[in-house]
């Protein structure tokens, strides 16, 4: 664990006993109001300028790399975009975790949860084999065991609820999904796409502490479908179902965006959903972040949804009662006013007048600089 000074932090988002101006102390990995003689740091950071917040959590990405084939390696953008924490959402079913936890998430300093995939298989072909082709390739009691003796790793389990993967299903196995999950006592997210079934149908089963990712595809029965936010998602929301962005390759336009924001409808969740088919789409979680600013969402419900809220949803530190004494979680960034397009993830041009950058996060009490360049 490193011993490092923090000095002059500009804004500070949701760390109470932490505000602009202060000096900060990691000793051995741990915050510390303690000030010590510089000489005892082995890393100075002059934090002029410079926001902190809880580490940023990108709750929904693919890194079973070698299994999942869509999957990309974790070190790409975790700490070295800012990102303390992420979240493999469903690459490992429950015959493949196993590996998943051995192989990727146990070679890390830095936090690694899966939200395991409600099919045994979990995601090895994308599109090609479904994670539910067969009855046999469903075995909610083995999913059980798995997620009972790996409750460190797993904190949720994932569905993919849409025509291409569940190939006339339907609507009976997100129903099945969430009734495990609540039987164990955690989250289910599930994956939203072209019907069937319906975003109604699938919000419908959902309770709280649940979660839709790509709550703002562009594609048949998508969120503003109708013109407007529906009444349906709304009572979704008001009972604690939680809306993820889950950027991706095909399951974020800018347009459904931006009706909903304009009726004040917001994401609880901001995530990026990248795997070898959306990282030129998406971009890093701060470009996510970045062009959901755009969209009218505030900086500091920006930085709530990928910080306070998602630690919330993982059931890790979020620093809402201190932070003295705790392990070291933490990412700090600059805000730029540059004029900058990025794009969405079918093609339209997103004009941002700010965007996050990560300078450098603390993950797990260690510290890493991030990238100017992509990984």
């Amino acid at each position: 664990m490193e011993n490092i000074l923090l000095k002059n932090i500009g804004d500070a988002y949701f760390i109470p006993g932490i505000g602009k101006g202060d000096s900060v102390s990691i000793i051995n990995g741990r915050i510390s109001f303690d000030m010590l003689p510089e000489t005892f740091y082995s890393s100075i950071i002059d934090c002029s300028g410079l926001s902190l917040s809880p580490g940023w959590i990108d709750m929904h990405t693919h890194i079973y790399k070698g299994v999942c084939d869509i999957a990309m390696d974790p070190d790409r953008f975790g700490p070295v975009t800012g990102v303390t924490g992420l979240v493999d959402a469903g690459s490992a079913g429950c015959i493949t975790f196993g590996g998943l936890r051995d192989y990727i998430i146990k070679q890390r300093e830095y936090s690694i949860f899966e939200f395991l995939n409600y099919g045994s298989i979990g995601i090895t072909r994308c599109n090609v084999i479904c994670d539910y082709e067969t009855d046999d390739f469903i075995q909610p009691e083995e999913v059980e065991e798995v997620v009972k003796i790996n409750r460190d790793y797993i904190r949720g389990l994932k569905v993919r609820a849409c025509k291409v993967v569940l190939k006339g299903r339907g609507i009976e196995i997100v129903k099945d999904a969430a009734d495990l999950a609540h039987r164990l006592g955690i989250p289910l997210m599930v994956h939203i796409g072209e019907p069937l079934p319906t975003y109604e149908e699938v919000l419908d089963v959902l309770d709280k502490g649940d979660i839709v990712t790509h709550c703002f595809h562009g594609k048949p029965g998508n969120l503003v479908s109708s013109g407007h936010v529906p009444e349906y998602a709304v009572s979704a929301r008001r009972r604690g179902v939680l809306f993820d962005v889950g950027h991706g390759g095909a399951s974020f336009d800018y347009h459904v965006g931006a009706i909903a924001m304009s009726e004040g409808f917001f994401p609880d969740l901001i995530s990026t959903d990248l795997h070898t088919g959306s990282y030129n789409k998406a971009g890093s979680l701060a470009d996510v972040m970045s062009k959901i600013h755009a969209l009218s969402m505030p900086v500091p419900d920006v930085i709530r949804a990928v910080s306070v809220t998602a630690r919330n949803v993982l059931r890790i530190e979020d620093y809402s009662s201190g932070c003295d004494g705790n392990i070291a979680d933490l990412t700090l960034f600059s805000i730029s006013h540059e004029h900058k397009q990025f794009v969405d993830s079918v093609g339209n041009v997103v004009d941002t007048y700010l965007q996050f950058v990560p300078e450098y996060c603390i993950a797990n009490g260690k510290l890493y600089t991030c990238s100017k360049e992509r990984v």
